[in-house]
């Protein structure tokens, strides 16, 4: 005869079951709103630098930063226009002096409009820098919560994969019993 002993006064079977029914049934119910939730939400449409994922269940996106590298070089060689007097070179050479003259004198009286734009540029680029170092960072942070979940659903399958087991096992033993006490 086996240890396990239904009339055993410290083993409640009947409310060890009705607890494992209703972990089961919240389990359901959870599962459906997650789903449900998850098919009400508005899709987003992302830019053609963002790329999407999948991962498990949940979708992620990724961004790519060589190409947002090379977009921010591009913006610093041109953060300072308007201070560089310009080869002039579609003039003919007798005139590409007097045309490259000219153009400092356009510069020099330029630069009252000229300062205060690039002092805007230059604020502009480093907010731009700011917030894609903090989007990159946050990239990371997903990247890693999404490892985590993984992980977690994961732990999860095995949880439920012991709890549908020992529910098999107690079913039987349950059975069991109720034959033995029944003969």
């Amino acid at each position: 005869m086996s240890t396990f002993d239904k009339n055993n006064p410290e083993i409640d079977v009947e409310g060890l079951m009705t607890k494992i029914r209703e972990e089961a049934a919240k389990k359901r119910m959870g599962e459906a709103a997650t789903k449900r939730q998850m098919d009400e939400a508005p899709a987003i449409p992302l830019p053609d630098h963002i790329s999407t994922g999948h991962t498990t269940s949940r979708s992620t996106f990724s961004i790519n930063w060589p190409q947002f590298t090379a977009i921010l070089s591009q913006i610093e060689q041109n953060v300072n226009a308007g201070t560089e007097n310009l080869p002039m070179e579609k003039f003919a050479r007798p005139y590409r002096w007097m045309a490259r003259f000219v153009g400092r004198i356009v510069l020099f009286m330029g630069e009252v409009i000229t300062y205060p734009q690039r002092k805007f540029n230059h604020a502009v680029l480093d907010a731009l820098r700011f917030t894609v170092d903090i989007v990159h960072q946050l990239e990371q942070v997903l990247v890693e919560r999404d490892r985590q979940i993984a992980g977690l659903e994961q732990s999860l399958k095995e949880r439920d994969n012991r709890i549908s087991g020992l529910e098999a096992s107690l079913n039987q033993e349950l059975a069991k019993r109720d034959r033995q006490i029944a003969e």
